[in-house]
């Protein structure tokens, strides 16, 4: 994992390109996030951003992304 695959995210998320999460996530990803059930694969991960979480306008402002070896953290605002 790396900073860039991170900023990819999230530029993903801001740009609302949910065809594009195949790029930075795995296809059996599971996915835990508070106040939501546990999101198992891809396709469940494009449902989630594309109709469930709704994302009206804004963006992310990563201040600081920090990456060791296969896990990253990354803190900021929107």
């Amino acid at each position: 994992m790396s900073k860039d695959l991170v900023l990819k995210l999230f530029t993903i998320i801001d740009h609302h390109s949910w065809n594009e999460l195949p790029s930075v996530f795995s296809k059996d990803i599971i996915y835990d996030r508070p106040g939501y059930e546990t999101i198992e694969g891809i396709e469940k991960i494009i449902e989630f951003y594309s109709k469930i979480r709704a994302i009206s306008s804004g963006s992310h402002n990563l201040n600081v992304i920090l990456c060791e070896n296969d896990q990253c953290a990354c803190w900021g605002n929107s």
